[in-house]
């Protein structure tokens, strides 16, 4: 390593050498508990996509360089809108999902079955429904 390269490193706090294992991988891997969404305590350019797991066992990723727009409605949950597609995510305790969201810093979010809603405690953030729509399908409904 240059010196300019062991200064970046000391600067940012970060342990020299390379990493043993890659932690983007376990990033990718359903936890065995259910968690409403993952965070990756590191910003890094491979959080290029956003992904939805749904409870069909269904995944849907996104990229968040489509991403234009995010509201928060602590009441009727989070929208997303992309380039080509509104997503829609409701739940409880939210907020902090939101915040990540808007700082490319989550990895996954997961919809919950109707059991694991009602298991979980109150205080616990919990995805219930997540509704994927693509613009066409908005602007057709709205048309109707």
């Amino acid at each position: 390593m240059s010196p300019v390269d062991e200064s970046l490193i000391s600067k940012f706090g970060l342990p020299a050498g390379s990493p043993k294992g890659s932690p983007l991988d376990e990033l990718d891997l359903r936890p065995p508990e259910y968690k409403a969404y993952g965070i990756d305590p590191q910003a890094r350019p491979s959080n290029a996509m956003l992904d939805f797991w749904l409870v069909s066992g269904n995944e849907r990723a996104f990229a968040y360089t489509h991403l234009y727009d995010a509201d928060f409605n602590p009441s009727l949950g989070i929208v997303l809108t992309f380039s080509d597609h509104q997503v829609t995510v409701h739940g409880r305790h939210l907020r902090e999902l939101y915040r990540a969201i808007k700082r490319h810093r989550v990895v996954y979010v997961w919809e919950a079955d109707e059991p694991t809603v009602r298991l979980l405690p109150a205080s616990v953030p919990v995805v219930t429904r997540i509704l994927i729509q693509s613009q066409r399908e908005i602007l057709a409904a709205s048309q109707q």
